[in-house]
């Protein structure tokens, strides 16, 4: 039998297990890492979105509670544009 989870959905791990007679046999996991590739055009991004905001919040008025939430959507967007790789590790059974 074979099971297949997926441990967390931010990050990308999968772990496959393969199972005889209730029996592990092997199992292999992801594990996700962030690739240098697009590594410069995050961090301006993420500069040009903290000094946008830096401009914004003295001026939001009562809306200033709304500044972390719009910061990590910055941070989001920033790093969504980075490459991932999914390296496949095994387990020892």
């Amino acid at each position: 039998m074979a099971e297949l989870q997926v441990n967390n959905i931010f990050t990308g791990k999968l772990t496959c297990n393969l199972y005889q007679s209730d029996k592990l046999l092997f199992s292999q996991f992801t594990k996700a890492e962030l690739g240098e590739k697009n590594k410069v055009i995050s961090l301006v991004l993420l500069l040009v979105f903290c000094a946008l905001l830096g401009g914004i919040i003295p001026k939001m008025g009562s809306w200033v509670w709304l500044s972390p939430v719009l910061f990590i959507i910055c941070v989001v967007v920033a790093m969504s544009g980075r490459e991932r790789i999914y390296n496949v590790q095994t387990k020892n059974t």
